[in-house]
């Protein structure tokens, strides 16, 4: 009950424009005053920073939401949507004012932005650290930029840029002709460990196009569920609290 009430915030605003961190703050306190306190009067023992409890009940929370957290889970919806959806009218509107078709993790506020863009370019981490390559053509798929391969430490590659100029695509890497990798550039290129994993992953005999999916849900499909508690247990770590299983997958 205290959850629904309190946490009613239109969901529009919050899926379009950040919040200031004054109301989310002033919001959440009220919340846990609310919560904490045994009569009208008396105000109670906060026994669990509010960090805590917004996490999970998985993560030993109380899983109330976190105002701030939420926002940027709804904003990163859109952001995702923007990748997602390159041909939409929106993602081109936003190509040709502000992305100038650079790829949305990787592009610059500007001058004098919207306070859409504003908002949705403050969230754009939110989506880097969960996005995740399927390799199809491998066109798509910058090396050493981009998370693609099947490690669940860091998914990116570990291995020095040598070879092979920095910008370099996945494509790069494969016979087209043959449809398989070229294992002997691969072995100069990579460390072993790493050449191993991506001459593991199979490529698309029909050339099919590379895939972005979800990285923290089972599904690969994008929920604010999944963002909101993967970027709250991620400023959790940061800050050296506790750690819990609070993401639906990795």
């Amino acid at each position: 009950m205290v959850k629904a009430v309190l946490q009613a915030i239109p969901t529009y605003s919050i899926s379009v424009f950040k919040m200031p961190k004054k109301l989310c703050s002033d919001l959440e306190a009220l919340i846990s005053r609310f919560w904490w306190k045994n009569n009208r009067t008396d105000a109670g023992i906060h026994w669990k920073t509010w960090e805590l409890l917004g996490s999970s009940k998985d993560g030993g929370g109380l899983g109330f939401r976190s105002m701030e957290g939420f926002n940027r889970a709804m904003l990163a919806k859109q952001g995702w949507r923007l990748v997602q959806r390159q041909d939409s009218l929106v993602a081109k509107i936003f190509n040709e004012k502000y992305l100038k078709w650079q790829f949305y993790t990787a592009a610059k506020l500007g001058r004098s932005p919207s306070l859409i863009w504003r908002s949705l370019w403050e969230v754009k981490d939110v989506v880097e650290r969960g996005l995740r390559w399927r390799v199809g053509n491998g066109r798509k798929i910058q090396i050493w930029d981009q998370k693609w391969l099947p490690s669940p430490i860091s998914y990116c590659v570990q291995s020095p840029v040598q070879v092979l100029v920095v910008d370099a695509r996945v494509v790069d890497l494969i016979d087209e002709e043959r449809k398989e990798w070229k294992v002997d550039l691969i072995s100069r290129v990579f460390k072993k460990e790493e050449a191993d994993m991506i001459c593991a992953i199979p490529i698309s005999s029909f050339g099919a196009d590379d895939r972005m999916f979800w990285g923290f849900s089972k599904s690969g499909k994008f929920t604010v569920r999944s963002a909101y508690h993967a970027d709250v247990q991620w400023k959790i770590e940061r800050k050296g609290g506790s750690s819990g299983g609070n993401r639906d997958a990795e």
